[in-house]
Formats: C-alpha cells, structure tokens, sequence
C-alpha cells in the first residue's frame, strides 16, 4: 500500500468527542481523521457567524433548516467506520468553528451531535 499523506493536523473520533492534535492557523490544511468509535461518525468544520453559537446551527438543523443558516460548511469528512482513517484539505480563513457529527446514534436513532459530539475551536 501507498504511505500515509502528511498531515499538519489530525481529528481523533471517539464515542461523542473529537480531539484536535493542536491550535489550527489560517491557511491549508492536510488534516487526518482517524475513527477511534465504536460507530460510524463525520467531522463537518462549520464556520460561524459572528455572535452564532453552535446551538444557533443545531436550532436551525432541528428546525428543518429554514431561512439562512447561522453558520457556514467550511469542510468536512462524510461517515465512517470504526478503525478507519480518511484525510480532509481545507483552506479556513480565520473564525470560530466548530465541529459536529449528524450521524443517527444505533441506540436511540439521535443524531451524536444530541449526545455531545460538538468541538468548538478558533482559526488565528
């Protein structure tokens, strides 16, 4: 098999919580998205607007999205499974993002964002 692309950054998924290998900079980035769950999961990068909160665009989700949104999609990785690793090329312009999995959980059929999986951060 081929090597591993170098990333600059990675996102670890676990059961509802994302974990970043550090502080994110304004530019591009290879980021590396590695599936640590025991469930599918995905790592949107959402951009926020300004005063906008993450239960600003969960509220808009939850309302069957009408109007505009509160944020924008700046990136992403759709679901995978476990023990899987995928790699994301963004360009971020400096903001405060978050991060969010709308996977449906197989408990209870919510989307992993109800059970926590949200991670905010800022791009300098």
């Amino acid at each position: 098999p081929a090597p591993d692309p170098h990333a600059d950054l990675s996102i670890i998924m676990t059961e509802y919580s994302y974990q970043l290998s550090g502080p994110v900079s304004a530019g591009r980035h290879l980021i590396r998205v590695e599936n640590r769950g025991a469930q599918p999961h995905e790592a949107d990068l959402i951009r926020l607007g300004p005063g906008k909160t993450p239960h600003d665009y969960i509220a808009w989700l939850d309302g069957g999205e009408q109007g505009l949104p509160p944020a924008e999609v700046a990136g992403g990785v759709g679901d995978f499974v476990a023990g899987r690793t995928v790699w994301m090329d963004v360009t971020l312009p400096p903001g405060h993002y978050f991060i969010i999995c709308q996977v449906p959980d197989a408990g209870d059929g919510k989307p992993h964002y109800d059970h926590g999986m949200i991670r905010e951060f800022e791009v300098r």
